[in-house]
């Protein structure tokens, strides 16, 4: 319910502002009463006007990012197709700057990863066992962790880290 606690302040400290400062800046205007109220009322219109164009230019904004991170996740999906083993491992660190940026495709990015390693995987070789009892295979935990569907561990912290993404080559 307060997932949105910082958006509902916001929301509510505009409103109040829109409509309690202007009375304050007008109440010693010597005109009169209907010279007060047209400017308090001129104000509050300006700053309504003010308040959408910011609105406008955040939605632009978010918009835009949101175009440039399924541009970068289309061009690492991209890159995990490829036969050259560069090209590959480029694509898995783009999916990983992408996993590490923007929580909310973090899901879908580790699903893609997990389908990636579970497509591209070959049964490990077995060596013999120096008991000479059965062979053993060779551990894999990264591997293992991303087919078996377990939540890897990624940096979530508001640090350097978290920085805006590109999609260079």
């Amino acid at each position: 319910m307060w997932k949105h606690r910082a958006e509902i302040t916001l929301g509510v400290l505009l409103v109040l502002v829109w409509w309690l400062v202007p009375p304050l800046l007008y109440r010693q205007v010597a005109a009169g009463l209907d010279a007060q109220l047209r400017a308090v009322t001129d104000t509050r219109t300006a700053l309504l006007a003010g308040l959408i164009g910011l609105g406008a230019l955040l939605a632009f904004w978010l918009h835009s990012q949101a175009d440039r991170n399924a541009a970068c996740y289309a061009q690492a999906i991209e890159q995990l197709a490829s036969d050259t083993l560069v090209v590959r491992l480029g694509g898995i660190y783009s999916l990983e700057r992408i996993a590490n940026v923007s929580e909310r495709d973090h899901p879908m990015v580790m699903e893609v990863l997990r389908a990636f390693v579970r497509a591209h995987s070959h049964p490990a070789p077995r060596l013999p066992d120096r008991s000479g009892g059965r062979p053993t295979r060779w551990r894999r935990p990264m591997a293992r962790r991303l087919a078996s569907g377990h939540p890897m561990p990624h940096n979530r912290s508001s640090g350097p880290a978290r920085r805006s993404m590109s999609c260079r080559r």
